[in-house]
């Protein structure tokens, strides 16, 4: 299946069982569904291989309030603070164990979104975000290091946060970037150190 056969499926599939708990595609140059909840948004991003046979479903939150690249970014292209504790499982929920739904032909696609797919979003993907509206509720979740620095930071525990945020400080130091998006994430980090 070529991926803009995948997108228009998906968009028409998820759509009908997303759009009436609120979630919207609109601003997705794909078919990453989005859903803002405070200051946080909740994602579904489902995301076709490259061989076309199969595809994944990412469920995760995030908020602009951690993600210095938010708003360049969003929504398809943003980072992920669950990294690869976000797949959606029809079995397990959404873990660190991926699944792969077949949909090399359209019909496929149909008959494994009706029969896994749909019942995960459902009875996994939305309730299990439907418990995550602060930045305290995403902590236990995050397993990115800058992430859960800024995360810690900004909930107010800044003696647990400052070690993880001098660390990716060093870290990020050490990565040439030409797009601008690493020194983004520099200066952010530098302006939560510094004291005000």
């Amino acid at each position: 299946m070529k991926e803009k056969e995948f997108d228009k499926l998906t968009r028409e599939y998820f759509g009908a069982v997303l759009e009436p708990y609120g979630f919207s595609a609109e601003r997705s140059r794909y078919c990453t569904f989005y859903k803002q909840v405070g200051d946080l948004y909740h994602v579904v991003m489902p995301d076709i291989n490259g061989r076309g046979t199969s595809f994944g479903i990412r469920v995760f939150t995030t908020s602009p309030l951690i993600d210095p690249s938010f708003d360049d970014c969003f929504p398809d292209d943003i980072g992920i603070p669950s990294d690869v504790c976000s797949s959606l499982h029809p079995l397990r929920g959404v873990s660190f164990r991926s699944h792969e739904y077949r949909c090399r032909l359209e019909e496929g696609f149909i008959r494994n979104f009706n029969k896994d797919a749909k019942p995960a979003l459902l009875e996994k993907a939305l309730p299990f975000l439907s418990k995550i509206t602060t930045l305290q509720d995403m902590m236990p979740f995050i397993k990115s290091p800058f992430y859960k620095g800024v995360t810690l930071w900004l909930v107010g525990s800044k003696e647990d946060a400052r070690p993880l945020l001098e660390s990716e400080l060093q870290r990020l130091s050490l990565i040439r970037d030409d797009s601008g998006k690493i020194a983004t994430s520099i200066y952010f980090i530098k302006s939560l150190l510094t004291p005000h």
